[in-house]
């Protein structure tokens, strides 16, 4: 069922393209809000371990999640190349990433 999900998405939406070390990951460009330099984090007790803290953008405390962590059950990393803020109705969560996929903007301008 997920399989068939991720494919109907792909399908319909743009995607954005993030590297996470050497893993290419993808969200529907739809459900990006922005993306930024990382701002500081404050962390949060009680939290998964993925989950850096909160970071304040634009007025608003907002979870900051580590997407390698997430994905490879690995320490957090101590430092992020972008923050990408993803939004689902009104739900916020940040990502740090290493870097947003550069072919993915390439690709985009030529359109």
């Amino acid at each position: 069922m997920q399989h068939v999900l991720t494919d109907s998405v792909a399908e319909t939406s743009p995607l954005f393209v993030v590297m996470v070390g050497a893993r290419a990951c993808a969200f529907p460009l739809q459900h990006v809000a922005e993306t930024m330099r990382p701002l500081p984090i404050k962390s949060v007790a009680g939290t998964p371990s993925f989950v850096r803290g909160v970071s304040v953008i634009r007025g608003t405390p907002t979870p900051v999640v580590d997407l390698k962590a997430l994905l490879e059950n690995s320490e957090n990393s101590t430092s992020y190349g972008r923050f990408v803020s993803l939004k689902f109705e009104a739900r916020r969560v940040v990502i740090g990433v290493d870097k947003e996929n550069e072919k993915a903007k390439e690709c985009e301008k030529k359109k």
